[in-house]
């Protein structure tokens, strides 16, 4: 037989890091994505609001020429060479500009508009007089690449001469201030990214409290202390419905470690009492000389022993198996009256013996496993026989219910049972013993229950203290064929 070894997780599948660790991660990481996204938007946003600024300065710029030139009528050129020095002038809006004739001859350029602008037929087309003045944005110069703006506005003297005024504007004061801003934007983030992991780790901290009080709850269950219950006490909601479950675990663990305590102690009682019986008897019969016939009765009591222990060995290891697997249980259709009469006609001697007769009723088709369902039988029927007087008689019933289910009842004479003992009468090493005797070991109903459960079924009882008992196997209508 092949031993399925349990899983156990290896330690390169555990989690690296702690819970806590890792909401401190998420923490930071969602910070810094957060306070970098509003940095780049913020910085985008004051660029552009900067550039505006820059474009409607050089509209300022040409509505100042016009007026210049309006104030002084009599020569365009001082009007222009007096604007253009007073932009010179500025450490920062600096504006270089030239004037043009008609006939494309430089009237005046100022000093660094020669060493710096593109040719006369790089600027955009000029917008005509009273026009909004044509202004592009071309590239970026200079090692802080600041961005450049080109203009490009016609003017006409008072004596209706069309002049090309062309002005350059170069932004490096906004390269500047955005590189301080890029300075103050990383700063803030780095800085905001460390005070959030560290109210993470305060929070996470706190927050993940409770579930280490749960955890030393876990530390503290035993095999000898179950009796730690959390589920009473104040839990966050999420772990409301934990605690909970914690407790009905410890619950299922204790009853299954007093059950298999229980049964370990019932076990070892049952099979000491025929031990001793047969170490007893085979030392009175060696403490003298004995004849061959007390040997002879000696061995045959033995053999009832023996028989006995067989009996309950093979219920245990049917019950182990049972209890882990359904290997070799085969559900198959099953005519009911032909097993049932088989199981009769087995135990009609013993009937006979007893002076107790033997009855069959009814007749159906069953899917089930017939060789477990015989030995549920037997179980049933040597049951019946045992506390059934003589004289009396014992039956098996076999009906479907409104519900289609095939029920197989096993009805006998005897002292009947007690309603308090149905809940444990399928019990292991359960006996009744105020009105039952207690000859057997107490693992025939057990193996009953057991063999019902593998079908997917049930055992029932019924009975009333001095009206016999009626135990019935319900199998489900699923299972169930018709004829």
């Amino acid at each position: 037989m092949s031993c399925k070894k349990p899983k156990i997780m290896s330690k390169s599948r555990q989690y690296r890091l702690s819970l806590t660790w890792r909401l401190i991660g998420c923490y930071s990481l969602g910070c810094l994505l957060t306070l970098t996204a509003a940095g780049l938007f913020l910085r985008e946003n004051l660029r552009k609001n900067l550039e505006r600024q820059d474009i409607e300065l050089l509209t300022d710029h040409v509505a100042s020429l016009r007026n210049t030139i309006a104030a002084h009528p009599t020569d365009a050129k001082i009007a222009a060479s007096y604007l253009i020095d007073s932009c010179d002038k500025r450490k920062i809006n600096r504006i270089c500009g030239r004037m043009i004739d008609g006939e494309n001859q430089l009237i005046f350029s100022a000093p660094d508009m020669e060493k710096m602008a593109p040719p006369i037929t790089e600027f955009p087309q000029p917008s005509e007089c009273g026009a909004p003045p044509t202004i592009e944005r071309r590239g970026t110069m200079g090692p802080d690449k600041a961005a450049m703006f080109l203009l490009s506005q016609k003017v006409t003297t008072t004596q209706d001469e069309q002049l090309l005024y062309q002005a350059m504007f170069v932004s490096s004061h906004i390269a500047q201030w955005m590189k301080n801003y890029d300075r103050a934007m990383i700063l803030t983030i780095i800085v905001g990214t460390l005070s959030s992991a560290l109210l993470g780790w305060g929070v996470a901290h706190n927050g993940l409290l409770p579930l280490r009080r749960i955890g030393q709850a876990f530390q503290r269950v035993t095999a000898n202390e179950m009796n730690e219950r959390v589920g009473a006490q104040p839990w966050p909601k999420e772990l409301a419905s934990l605690a909970q479950e914690f407790d009905h675990m410890l619950q299922r663990l204790q009853q299954s470690f007093n059950h298999l305590s229980q049964f370990t102690a019932d076990a070892a009682h049952e099979f000491r009492t025929p031990l001793n019986n047969l170490m007893g008897a085979t030392s009175l019969m060696l403490s003298k000389d004995r004849s061959a016939e007390q040997y002879r009765a000696l061995l045959q009591s033995n053999i009832e022993q023996y028989t006995r222990l067989n009996r309950m060995v093979e219920s245990l290891l049917f019950l182990a198996r049972a209890d882990h697997s359904a290997a070799g249980f085969r559900l198959q259709p099953v005519q009911a009256s032909d097993c049932v009469r088989g199981v009769l006609e087995f135990f009609s001697a013993m009937a006979d013996e007893s002076d107790v007769s033997l009855h069959m009723k009814g007749d159906a088709i069953v899917m089930a496993d017939e060789s477990m369902l015989r030995i549920a039988l037997c179980n049933l029927v040597s049951n019946g026989l045992r506390y059934t007087p003589p004289g009396k008689s014992l039956s098996i019933e076999i009906t479907q219910d409104a519900k289609q289910q095939v029920i197989l009842s096993v009805i006998d004479s005897g002292t009947g049972i007690a309603p308090e003992h149905f809940a444990h009468i399928f019990d292991r090493y359960y006996r009744v013993e105020q009105s039952r005797s207690t000859a057997g070991a107490g693992l025939g109903l057990s193996l009953v229950q057991t063999i019902m459960k593998l079908h997917g079924g049930l055992a029932q009882v019924e009975s009333a203290p001095g009206a016999g008992a009626k135990f019935s196997l319900v199998f489900p209508a699923q299972r169930q064929v018709t004829q």
